[in-house]
């Protein structure tokens, strides 16, 4: 099969979440190949990047948000035309998974019907009792009906490529509403 046979697809994937919880640091960790020494939230906006699944080129359009409540009435202007959807939280911030429930999931419920998938962000640093368990993640994506559950470190790169092969999979291979894939 040659590259004349091979599809192409653009994909706008929105990643959301509480401000400071690294949405950005897993953006730059998986388009760029390294973890951010350093951090400007303002600096990443949006990145292209590519890759094949399925024997489809994928063009994936990577949008980043702010997650501060000063950004609430700007925000939902980049949920336009977006195919899929990282909903994140913080592995260490139960109140970064309080907030996937009750104000984010919410709010994209409202402005799209693209498909979800929930995102334990910093890994690497579930180390006490008070880190979110795997468990929990996993129900609070069946109770707000997500299409997958998944963990990763974008410090430590494991899992990132996993999150968006995920995503684009969630895209162009569509599963029933309110699945859960774990």
């Amino acid at each position: 099969m040659g590259d004349s046979d091979v599809k192409t697809k653009d994909i706008k994937l929105v990643v959301v979440g509480d401000g400071a919880i690294g949405k950005t640091s897993l953006l730059v960790s998986y388009a760029r190949n390294h973890f951010p020494e350093s951090h400007d939230p303002t600096v990443f906006d949006c990145i292209t990047t590519s890759l094949q699944r399925h024997n489809i080129k994928i063009k994936l359009n990577l949008w980043d948000t702010a997650g501060q409540e000063d950004y609430d009435r700007l925000r939902p202007l980049a949920y336009h035309h977006a195919d899929v959807f990282l909903l994140c939280f913080a592995l260490n911030s139960n109140a970064s998974l309080y907030n996937a429930k009750a104000k984010w999931a919410p709010e994209l419920n409202k402005h799209s019907n693209a498909p979800v998938l929930l995102i334990g962000l910093k890994a690497d640093l579930r180390k006490d009792s008070n880190s979110i368990s795997k468990r929990e993640g996993s129900d609070i994506a069946r109770s707000i009906k997500t299409v997958k559950y998944l963990e990763c470190s974008s410090l430590k790169r494991e899992g990132v490529t996993t999150v968006f092969e995920s995503a684009v999979d969630a895209v162009i291979l569509p599963k029933k509403a309110g699945c859960v894939i774990l």
